[in-house]
């Protein structure tokens, strides 16, 4: 906690010191130190000391001497999977898995609110104070891995179906729920320029999705429970 506390306080102090100097090449120096301060504190944590890590670390060491065919049985997604087989056979040390999914978490993020943020590092406080974006992240692995793949098929690949194509298939062999970006690859061409039109359609898209939502998730009973347990995001 009291990392976390200095966390907050350093971006602010980079921030004003950004504010100070007013010059872009410091102060993107300036955003390259608070994005390795903030990914020390997210990469050397305590797994154990997060709800649901300690099965992640079961499945990486289960990895270890399982062969490829194995990971299509695991109980998660054959992405993530995939990531525990090829980072185990590298070094079979837990940690690591930790900070590679963490700079690749953290990297993103970093990367495109310095591309696109107004404000960086008022940006960069706002996710580490919002609950949902770093602390989640500490333990909500494959989501936030699929999110990374999502973030970059609509930053980067906006303009190429085929690479966006790819991008969302990576995500959702991270985590089922990226299924629902699927759609936007047909939605995002649409081009309506009457405003009723326009509402009609998105009423229409509501009721479509509400009706198939159900059928969706039933496709992966995996994912019924987020929806089955009261609290769950």
């Amino acid at each position: 906690m009291q990392f976390y506390i200095i966390q907050i306080l350093f971006i602010v102090f980079l921030a004003f010191c950004s504010k100070m100097v007013k010059n872009k090449g410091i102060t993107r120096i300036l955003f390259v130190v608070s994005f390795l301060f903030v990914l020390i504190g997210h990469a050397f944590r305590d797994p154990y000391s997060f709800p649901d890590n300690e099965r992640y670390i079961e499945t990486f060491y289960y990895c270890k001497d399982c062969n490829f065919k194995d990971l299509l049985f695991l109980p998660r997604e054959l992405g993530f999977n995939l990531l525990n087989f090829v980072v185990v056979k590298i070094y079979p040390w837990h940690e690591i898995l930790y900070w590679v999914i963490s700079f690749f978490i953290i990297g993103i993020f970093f990367k495109y609110t310095w591309k696109y943020s107004y404000m960086p590092f008022l940006s960069v406080l706002i996710f580490l104070c919002y609950h949902t974006l770093y602390y989640q992240s500490l333990f909500v692995l494959r989501q936030h891995l699929a999110q990374c793949f999502i973030f970059i098929a609509l930053f980067k690949y906006n303009k190429s179906s085929i690479k966006m194509l790819c991008c969302f298939v990576v995500a959702f062999l991270l985590h089922s729920s990226a299924i629902i970006f699927f759609p936007y690859l047909w939605f995002r061409k649409l081009k309506i320029k009457n405003f009723f039109k326009t509402m009609v359609t998105i009423f229409l898209l509501v009721i479509l999705f509400n009706i198939l939502i159900g059928k969706v998730i039933a496709l992966f009973p995996r994912f019924q429970q987020y929806t089955e347990v009261e609290g769950n995001n």
